[in-house]
């Protein structure tokens, strides 16, 4: 009698030369509907969406290399998601979620100073002072988001402390920057 060889998992892990030529088809044929996807996660984390084209080979090119531990007879576009979502989260871990260099950078754009001279420290402070009396002229829950958004903290991070979507606190902080350069300008 003999004894059935049952395969193990790493024997069906890796499928023939045949199979990685299909994998490549699959991929292909779910790069049109995984592109929608990037582009929806780069807007929610406030990146440019003419980078969707790079996450987008980027992700095929992780996909290709890690064919491995796609697990067979799973649908492939959640798991293209998966990689697409660690691709921009490590992106934006990198570039993105660096600390505003607000206030400095607002304060000169509110403020254009053609030449420094000896007294920038005393009307930079002068200039400090007369946003944070506008600021305390905004509703509490602007004042908030301001205070937050010149700390460093990100949109995703100020919607969550004022329990609002990323873009609502994304448009009311730029709004609140306007109409403080705005007041400040007079």
């Amino acid at each position: 009698m003999k004894k059935e060889i049952i395969p193990n998992e790493r024997d069906i892990k890796h499928e023939p030369q045949e199979a990685h030529l299909d994998f490549g088809k699959v991929l292909t044929e779910a790069r049109p509907k995984l592109f929608p996807y990037i582009v929806g996660l780069l807007s929610q984390y406030r990146i440019p969406s003419d980078l969707a084209e790079d996450f987008t080979q980027e992700v095929m090119l992780q996909a290709l290399t890690s064919e491995d531990t796609f697990r067979y007879g799973e649908k492939i576009l959640p798991w293209l998601r998966e990689i697409s979502k660690n691709k921009i989260i490590d992106y934006v871990r990198k570039n993105v979620h660096q600390p505003n260099s607000l206030p400095n950078d607002f304060i000169d754009e509110v403020f254009p100073s053609p030449t420094p001279s000896p007294y920038d420290h005393l009307a930079q402070s002068q200039k400090y002072r007369r946003l944070y009396d506008a600021i305390s002229q905004l509703t509490p829950t602007s004042q908030v988001a301001i205070k937050l958004f010149l700390r460093g903290a990100s949109y995703k991070e100020i919607a969550h402390e004022l329990n609002i979507s990323v873009g609502a606190a994304a448009v009311r902080v730029n709004y609140i920057k306007g109409y403080l350069k705005n007041k400040l300008s007079r």
